[in-house]
């Protein structure tokens, strides 16, 4: 579906307590159609939802920028390093927003989002016996971060 279909999105909202979202931009002409505007329509139809709802939205960790090897957690202030992380960030904040209508938000930020054509099990077969730079240290690959506001 399109995130954009408000009568989707909305019968989606009232048919369900706990709601997660996962997006894709098919191509980069419409990343921000599909993440911005699509969290313009949840919070446009939760404005006429009576109870307040659970929301998990999956974002990425392409959110923090670049820290410079430095460790990234839910407390790191978020920084855009282009256009696609600043989109994600008003998204974020977008959903975020629906505290203000009771509403429950997690955000899962993943360092690999997965959907058709991008399964993890090719993600695998395609880094099967390569060799990833590092050290003992450097555990950070692959981690997920969620941020959560109740």
């Amino acid at each position: 579906m399109r995130g954009t279909d408000k009568s989707e999105v909305s019968l989606i909202l009232e048919s369900n307590d706990t709601i997660i979202v996962t997006v894709e931009a098919k191509n980069p002409d419409e990343f921000e159609n599909t993440y911005l505007q699509t969290a313009h329509t949840i919070k446009e139809c939760a404005k006429e939802i009576e109870a307040p709802k659970r929301i998990i939205f999956t974002s990425k960790t392409s959110v923090y920028g670049n820290q410079d090897g430095m460790w990234v957690d839910e407390s790191t202030p978020l920084k855009a390093k282009d256009h696609f992380a600043k989109i994600l960030i008003d998204t974020e904040n977008t959903i975020f927003s629906l505290n203000d209508l009771g509403w429950s938000i997690a955000i899962l930020r993943l360092s690999q989002v997965y959907g058709p054509n991008k399964e993890i099990v090719d993600l695998f077969k395609e880094s099967y016996k390569k060799v990833i730079p590092g050290h003992s240290d450097y555990y950070k690959i692959g981690r997920a971060s969620c941020r959560e506001r109740v």
